[in-house]
């Protein structure tokens, strides 16, 4: 249902919401993001340490449907002013007004009328590592698309210190997995 609103929030909030769906990325990562952090040929943002909350680099996979909206963002920046980021309102500094934009998400899907629940914006994150564990993915791969620094909930000691795999593959799979079903394709 958010998905299906956020086709009415228009040219600047739809595709943030929907990016933001997309990814399970946290909003301040898809908020600030920069042209030089989308890498259309891999299909994936790389996202700086200087930005992320665990000050370390992270790569996100774009799926299909993310790919969309992340090239139909960037379509619209131009650097040539000295901004180049992919949401903005005032192309001096990434975009903010996230409670109105809320109020006006949660008034499309009716939650004062109790037609939705309460929700916040980090519920996304919760809703994709859940459906995600459901699905059979791994705790791991899911932790990692989400930019989590241990790779499971009962990490180890010698797996947080020793284990360093990326699995890009797998988060790639994962969130591939995640654009069908939130496109209505699965």
């Amino acid at each position: 249902e958010i998905f299906a609103a956020s086709y009415e929030m228009g040219e600047l909030w739809g595709p943030f919401i929907r990016l933001l769906l997309l990814t399970a990325q946290r909003r301040g990562d898809i908020a600030g993001l920069r042209l030089e952090e989308v890498n259309l040929d891999a299909t994936r943002l790389e996202i700086s340490g200087e930005r992320t909350k665990n000050g370390k680099p992270h790569i996100v996979h774009l799926s299909k449907a993310a790919l969309l909206e992340v090239k139909t963002v960037t379509s619209a920046v131009t650097v040539d002013d000295g901004c180049n980021f992919l949401f903005t309102t005032n192309r001096q500094r990434e975009v903010s007004g996230f409670g109105r934009m809320k109020a006006r998400l949660d008034n499309l899907l009716g939650v004062s009328e109790g037609n939705f629940p309460e929700w916040r914006l980090h519920d996304l994150r919760t809703a994709f590592a859940t459906a995600m564990a459901e699905a059979g993915e791994a705790e791991g791969v899911v932790d990692r698309v989400l930019n989590h620094v241990a790779s499971g909930s009962s990490v180890t000691t010698v797996s947080r210190v020793y284990n360093r795999a990326g699995l890009l593959e797998q988060r790639a799979v994962c969130l591939d997995r995640w654009g069908r079903l939130l496109a209505g394709e699965v």
